[in-house]
């Protein structure tokens, strides 16, 4: 995805590949991401999903940007987030006792 040129119509927050690589470690140790405008008038926070050290997805929350800064509880969205990429990574993990490739 990284090697890919940024899509037309990016908003104004998209980071450049570089940017992206730099952060990875820093969201991989807080646990969320939280971009601004990386659509144009929406801001987001995502968490990931995780197979045991492999990212199989996230979880994101899109929001306008207005309503997502003027938003006391960010942080109670953020932790929802997270808890959500928790309980999936968990429900998807090999060491659930559910989990079967078989179906």
């Amino acid at each position: 995805m990284l090697a890919q040129p940024i899509p037309a119509g990016a908003g104004p927050g998209v980071l450049q590949p570089d940017a992206v690589r730099d952060e990875l470690e820093a969201v991989r140790t807080q646990g969320h991401a939280v971009g601004r405008e990386e659509i144009s008038g929406w801001d987001e926070i995502a968490a990931p999903v995780l197979w045991s050290d492999v990212l199989i997805g996230a979880v994101s929350v899109l929001m306008p940007a207005v309503l997502m800064r003027a938003l006391p509880e960010t942080n109670q969205i953020i932790s929802a987030t997270m808890t959500a990429a928790a309980q999936l990574s968990e429900l998807t993990s090999a060491t659930n006792p559910g989990f079967s490739l078989t179906g």
